[in-house]
C-alpha cells in the first residue's frame, strides 16, 4: 500500500504506459530527474484512516533514485520503493510490478522538485519537496 504511494511520489501523472514502446528502446523520462533525491519536506494528508495522517520536515524522510532507463528505487519511513517510471515535463508515471501504477504532477524549479499524487488504496493526498544529492 505505502510503495504505491512512493510511486506515486515521483510519482502522478499521466497517461504513459510503465514499458516503453520506443523502437530504439529508450523510455520516456525528463533527463532533468535522473539522480538522487532526498526530502525537504513530507506530507501525507486527507487519509481515509486519519490515524494514516502524518508529516515530516526532517531532511532524507523520503530518497529517490531515478536512473535513465526509467527504473526507480527509494525509501521512506518502513516503505521500500522500486518500479519503473515514465513521463515527461509535467507529471511521471510510477508503477510497481503487480500493483499497478501512480500518476504523479511535479514541478521542477531552481533545482526543487515538488511533487503530488493521491494513492488510490489509502485515499491519502502526498506532497513531497525535494532536492538532488
Amino acid at each position: 500500500m505505502k510503495r504505491r504511494i512512493a510511486l506515486a511520489i515521483l510519482s502522478s501523472i499521466f497517461l504513459f504506459n510503465c514499458s516503453s514502446d520506443d523502437d530504439d528502446g529508450s523510455v520516456d523520462f525528463p533527463v532533468e530527474l535522473v539522480g538522487t533525491w532526498s526530502s525537504s519536506a513530507f506530507s501525507r494528508t486527507n487519509c481515509t484512516a486519519s490515524g494514516d495522517n502524518a508529516t515530516c520536515d526532517t531532511a532524507g524522510c523520503m530518497t529517490l533514485t531515478f536512473s535513465s532507463n526509467g527504473g526507480y528505487s527509494g525509501s521512506y519511513p518502513e516503505v521500500v520503493l522500486q518500479g519503473t517510471a515514465t513521463g515527461d515535463a509535467s507529471g511521471l508515471k510510477l508503477c510497481v510490478p503487480d500493483n499497478g501504477c501512480t500518476d504523479v504532477s511535479y514541478t521542477l524549479v531552481s533545482g526543487t522538485l515538488s511533487a503530488n499524487w493521491i494513492d488510490s488504496e489509502d485515499g491519502c493526498s502526498y506532497t513531497v519537496t525535494m532536492t538532488k544529492q
